[in-house]
């Protein structure tokens, strides 16, 4: 485990994720003492709506906090992963063999790429029900969170206690699925 790993705020399974009104989750560091949320030194993780976000940018602003954006290694993969012909293995194994990475490190970015909205991956089933092949649908500019997209069952909620299934939307963009 890295420094990376150890984020407070909102859990990845919180159900602040899962509200109608969520579009964007948010990794920042607190970086003065009159933040509204956390304290100095601490880094946090936030599901927020449309103006919970415009807050945290305003507060960005006046320095209170720092939005950690991708990680280098992460636009890297991006950038490299855009400039590729669609016919290319855009599997963890095809994309590490032309990388200095392996198969974990491309895992663990992909995976950024997709909690950021620049990617969502689909996992194709064949007749007899086994995972056949992955679709990935890439993006320039990152989606805005649905707690749709990230899930096709919503994971099992403490009040309702039962799971139910969802449907993943569309969104009508310049996209790039291979």
């Amino acid at each position: 485990m890295n420094a990376d790993d150890f984020v407070g705020g909102h859990s990845i399974l919180a159900l602040e994720r899962f509200m109608d009104e969520t579009r964007h989750m948010i990794i920042f560091d607190v970086l003065s003492w009159k933040s509204p949320v956390g304290e100095k030194g601490e880094r946090l993780r936030l599901f927020l709506s449309d103006m919970g976000y415009a807050k945290a940018q305003a507060s960005e602003k006046r320095g209170e906090i720092k939005i950690r954006n991708l990680s280098l290694k992460a636009k890297g993969l991006l950038s490299m992963m855009l400039s590729l012909p669609d016919e290319w293995n855009y599997t963890t194994r095809g994309l590490a063999a032309i990388c200095k990475e392996g198969v974990d490190a491309i895992g663990k970015t992909l995976k950024e790429l997709e909690l950021a909205g620049y990617i969502i991956r689909r996992q194709l089933r064949g007749k007899d029900g086994r995972i056949s092949d992955t679709e990935y649908t890439i993006f320039e500019k990152p989606r805005k969170l649905h707690p749709l997209v990230f899930a096709k069952w919503v994971p099992l909620c403490i009040a309702c206690r039962f799971l139910a299934p969802v449907r993943t939307p569309v969104f009508p963009s310049t996209h790039t699925t291979i």
